[in-house]
C-alpha cells in the first residue's frame, strides 16, 4: 500500500471541522463541487463527481462525533486502487488539529501520489 499523511491546523472548532467532512455542502465547499451523501453514519455512501471516469464513491467504516471519520473506497476510484481514507480530528486552542492519511494500492505511480 502506499501511505499519504498529512498534518495540518485549521482554524475553525472540531465540530465544524467534523460536518466539513461527513456533509456533501461540507466537502463541496473544499473538495469538489458535486456530492451525493446519505446522513453521516456507518455504512453511509458518498459520491464525489470529479471530471472524467474519476468519480469516487465511498463507505464510511468508522465515524465517531466529532474526532474521526474514515472511509473506504466502494467504486469509481480505480486510479487510486484498493483505498482507505481517514480523517483524525483533536481541538487544539484556536481550531483543530487534523490528521489526514490516504492508503491506495500497491501499484501507483508516484505522480499520482503527488496529486
Amino acid at each position: 500500500m502506499n501511505l499519504t499523511h498529512h498534518v495540518f491546523d485549521v482554524q475553525a472548532p472540531p465540530e465544524k471541522a467534523f460536518t466539513s467532512i461527513t456533509s456533501a455542502d461540507g466537502l463541496s465547499s473544499w473538495w469538489t463541487t458535486k456530492v451525493q451523501a446519505d446522513n453521516a453514519g456507518r455504512g453511509s455512501l458518498f459520491l464525489l463527481t470529479c471530471r472524467g471516469p474519476f468519480n469516487p464513491q465511498l463507505r464510511i467504516t468508522e465515524i465517531e462525533s466529532p474526532s474521526l471519520v474514515a472511509w473506504e473506497g466502494a467504486s469509481g476510484h480505480d486510479a487510486w486502487g484498493t483505498t482507505t481514507i481517514r480523517f483524525q480530528l483533536d481541538r487544539i486552542d484556536g481550531g483543530t488539529m487534523v490528521s489526514f492519511s490516504h492508503q491506495m494500492g500497491p501499484d501507483l505511480p508516484v505522480t499520482m501520489l503527488s496529486h
